[in-house]
């Protein structure tokens, strides 16, 4: 699961810009990252800053092998505030974007679109719980924001919490675990719940196990996350999980116009 968003935050949008004239820039790749055989995180400092807010995606673009132009959207892992743009991008075996973009080293180059879209976040404050679940790359756009709320660019409430489940086959693939990990002990507003699926690869992992739906239950039937007043929920990752996440939202309570969602496509 990796390269661009679509999803009812936003509608489909693999090109959103599609027929319009967007500003275009360039990249320089500044560090590549490996966190598992076919993920990276990758480091870009852009030639002119990039305005976005926390959930949004930039449109990035890459030559292939056969020297044709490939364009698609990544939800940046940046704060706002931080001159650098982070992407955490999975390779897909033949995909035509995310395979350059993971064989780039420090002084390579990529092109973007200097207008970040995405609503997946649209909005969303620290006035109230918030639940968001990802699977994969899809923690791409909570990471940002809990970097932002951290840094105090997002004002906490007296009610502002985040539940933060990111659900991975094993946990070398959980990519910002110890950061999340570490912000939670610091925050009181945040509960961090790192969640592997796959126990005989990952033996030795001392949290939780099984299927992110699975887990949310018992946070949803624990705390108030979804019951309190002007609670939302925020969803990204794979079809499947979202879907599934979405199912036991919907039976704890939670509203459908309170749920947005986000899924990524393989590229």
């Amino acid at each position: 699961m990796t390269g661009g968003p679509t999803g009812t935050a936003g509608g489909a949008r693999r090109l959103a810009d599609r027929g319009r004239t967007v500003p275009r820039s360039r990249a320089v790749v500044v560090d590549h990252s490996p966190i598992d055989d076919d993920l990276c995180i990758l480091r870009l400092a852009p030639e002119r800053p990039l305005s976005f807010s926390p959930g949004q995606y930039v449109t990035v673009g890459v030559t292939t092998a056969d020297g044709t132009s490939v364009e698609r959207p990544y939800s940046l892992v940046s704060s706002p505030s931080s001159p650098i743009l982070e992407l955490f991008v999975e390779r897909v075996a033949g995909g035509q974007a995310s395979e350059p973009l993971c064989d780039l080293r420090p002084g390579g180059t990529v092109a973007l679109r200097e207008r970040c879209k995405g609503l997946l976040l649209n909005g969303c404050d620290l006035g109230a719980p918030r639940t968001f679940v990802a699977t994969a790359t899809g923690i791409a756009p909570f990471v940002s924001f809990v970097r932002a709320a951290a840094r105090g660019d997002i004002p906490v409430g007296p009610t502002g919490r985040v539940l933060l489940l990111h659900g991975a086959r094993r946990s070398a693939r959980l990519g910002y675990a110890e950061e999340l990990a570490a912000l939670d002990r610091r925050h009181e507003w945040l509960t961090y719940v790192p969640v592997v699926s796959r126990r005989a690869e990952d033996a030795g992992w001392p949290g939780e196990f099984g299927r992110v739906e699975d887990i949310l239950r018992k946070h949803t039937d624990a705390g108030d996350f979804v019951r309190g007043a002007g609670a939302s929920a925020h969803l990204c990752g794979n079809p499947t999980s979202v879907d599934l996440v979405r199912r036991v939202l919907l039976r704890a309570g939670l509203e459908g116009d309170r749920i947005a969602t986000e899924q990524f496509w393989m590229a």
